[in-house]
């Protein structure tokens, strides 16, 4: 058979490394409160649940934006227009002096 521990608000506490004010807060959440037991005085927490409640909380990985492939996009952008916004004008070859071609 399997524990499920009921543990106080200090033992909780301690198992997930947060001060007693963080768990008194917890177990106030205005849209996820912490599940719990009031026994006399006593707040009491299941483990299971108390692990469950827990993983609400889990953060995703963030994905690394492709930082590269972003310079290249805006780049290519920037290389398609000019600074006002218009694509850019085909360049005419101008012949300067002794038949040089700029």
């Amino acid at each position: 058979m399997e524990l499920d521990p009921l543990m106080t608000r200090a033992e909780w506490a301690n198992y997930t490394r947060r001060g007693l004010r963080s768990v008194a807060a917890d177990l106030r959440h205005p849209t996820k409160p912490l599940p719990s037991y009031k026994v006399g005085s006593r707040v009491l927490i299941r483990l299971s649940e108390g692990l469950q409640w827990l993983e609400k909380f889990k953060v995703k990985p963030a994905v690394a934006p492709d930082v590269q492939a972003q310079a290249r996009e805006v780049l290519a952008e920037l290389q398609s227009q000019d600074t006002l916004g218009h694509k850019p004008r085909k360049s005419k070859a101008v012949a300067v002096g002794r038949g040089e071609v700029r």
